[in-house]
């Protein structure tokens, strides 16, 4: 094994693994997963909503910070959040995040020119199921409107969107590596699934890959991390950090 390798088991699901094994290999990287998530949303939440950084054709805020702006960017309906994010993933792109099937990508791989690495091993079979376009609508419209104060605050457009690029990548991550996890149970009962998939039983999938226990242990041990983000270890209060507007 070499550096890469060693540094590869240590993110990825090892799928040669024996089920029981395959399911304990997961569970620390999706704990891992939910902690950026929980410390990226406090972290966004210290802002005010800045909802201009959202407007799609909102020209003014991207000319005054990018010179030919208009050039720089593949659609002219671009937000400023949209350009951030953009030129964080073009970036990314070519050093070859995306290159490896834990990652998925706001933004069309044409557009980001995503750098090709015929060395690399999927853990799972090629797939193209990428739910990003919703996790960002979702995001935008539902999450910040709840948790920051519906103000804006120009001093901080540029620090505000490095936040939202930290909370939908790590959101992102999180939600497509339910690929490895439902792959981990397919593996774990695979005649039992095998069947459930053959007879198009989308409701039985659902079921057995969902247990409503593990979900509400899972809930509480968010909360607890998140109410002792930003403290000593001392504090032994649930105080949120984060208001709801």
């Amino acid at each position: 094994m070499d550096d890469n390798d060693k540094t590869s088991s240590l993110m990825w699901p090892d799928l040669t693994l024996p089920p029981v094994s395959l399911i304990e290999d997961i569970r620390p990287a999706l704990i891992r997963q939910e902690e950026t998530i929980i410390f990226a949303l406090i972290e966004r939440s210290q802002y005010v909503l800045n909802s201009s950084c959202y407007l799609e054709n909102e020209k003014s805020i991207l000319s005054d910070r990018v010179k030919d702006a208009a050039k720089a960017t593949p659609s002219p309906s671009f937000s400023f959040m949209d350009y951030f994010l953009f030129e964080t993933e073009k970036f990314q792109a070519k050093l070859g995040r995306y290159n490896s099937s834990e990652e998925h990508a706001f933004f069309e791989p044409e557009w980001l020119k995503v750098a090709s690495n015929a060395s690399h091993k999927s853990r799972i079979k090629a797939n193209n199921i990428n739910i990003n376009a919703k996790i960002k609508h979702v995001y935008l419209n539902k999450i910040l409107p709840t948790m920051c104060e519906d103000k804006e605050d120009a001093d901080n457009y540029g620090s505000t969107c490095v936040c939202d690029v930290a909370v939908l990548q790590a959101i992102s991550k999180r939600i497509h590596f339910g690929k490895f996890v439902a792959e981990a149970k397919f593996c774990a009962e695979r005649e039992k699934f095998t069947t459930l998939i053959q007879n198009n039983d989308a409701q039985g999938l659902m079921e057995a890959l969902t247990h409503a226990a593990v979900e509400e242990k899972v809930i509480e041990r968010v909360r607890k991390k998140a109410s002792h983000y930003g403290t000593d270890g001392s504090d032994s209060s649930s105080a949120y950090k984060v208001n709801f507007w």
